[in-house]
């Protein structure tokens, strides 16, 4: 880039050739400052964020697992009632043909 006048016309290049790499360059410094200032430890903060992705793991697996089994229940109640109801219907039948 040679002027200012160039970066006006040609906002594009000026980014490619300098705004992206300086753009890149002020973010990282800025959170290297906000890291600084919160002082969390990142080591620290790795470790706990590890150890809650697998518990949350572990949770959607039970969840997972807790779905299937009531799904189970409910087939399992559905074929009950389906069973008695045609239990009761074949003891009526029989009931009124002997009569």
């Amino acid at each position: 880039m040679d002027s200012y006048k160039d970066t006006i016309f040609e906002p594009l290049e000026y980014y490619r050739d300098t705004g992206k790499a300086a753009h890149k360059e002020n973010i990282n410094e800025y959170f290297e400052q906000l890291l600084l200032k919160s002082g969390v430890n990142v080591e620290e903060n790795r470790a706990t964020v590890k150890k809650y992705r697998e518990r949350l793991a572990a949770v959607k697996k039970l969840e997972r697992e807790l779905g299937k089994l009531r799904a189970a229940r409910t087939a399992s109640v559905i074929l009950t009632v389906v069973v008695t109801v045609i239990m009761l219907i074949v003891a009526y039948m029989n009931t009124s043909w002997q009569m």
